[in-house]
């Protein structure tokens, strides 16, 4: 049950996208967008919430197996050294809760080298930059 309504924004995510972008889809590569069109993109679906988001509640169905880019937009990222990255997630209006949790702990250069890493692996075994909606979609 959790899996289908995760599927199903993501498909209304990937179908307001091609309202936008027709000429986009996979494998949703985010790379070949150039920044401005990725921006505008994003702006577009600005108003969608994340498909992994519980609709009622904005707890994260997927958080453990969630992609780096949540892992770095949502709560406030304490770097160390007096550096901290505020939490920017836009469910914070919705959800105000969510804005008052303490900022998590993060080794920023660590992430950065195992991001790179990972990334390189994925794309030898044939991934791309996508979306979380792109990525989920197309996982049926």
């Amino acid at each position: 049950m959790i899996r289908e309504g995760i599927l199903e924004r993501a498909s209304a995510a990937r179908e307001r996208s091609a309202e936008f972008l027709p000429t986009w889809g996979p494998p949703w590569d985010v790379d070949t967008l150039g920044e401005a069109m990725f921006d505008d993109l994003c702006e577009s679906l600005a108003t969608l919430p994340c498909p992994a988001l519980e609709p009622d509640e904005g707890s994260c169905l997927i958080h453990e197996a969630r992609p780096a880019t949540c892992r770095l937009t949502g709560l406030g990222l304490d770097a160390g050294d007096g550096l901290l990255l505020e939490n920017v997630c836009p469910i914070q209006g919705d959800f105000p809760e969510f804005a008052r949790l303490e900022p998590t702990p993060l080794d920023l250069l660590r992430f950065e080298r195992e991001t790179e890493r990972w990334d390189a692996e994925a794309r030898l075994e044939g991934w791309v930059s996508t979306t979380v909606a792109g990525a989920l979609g197309d996982r049926r």
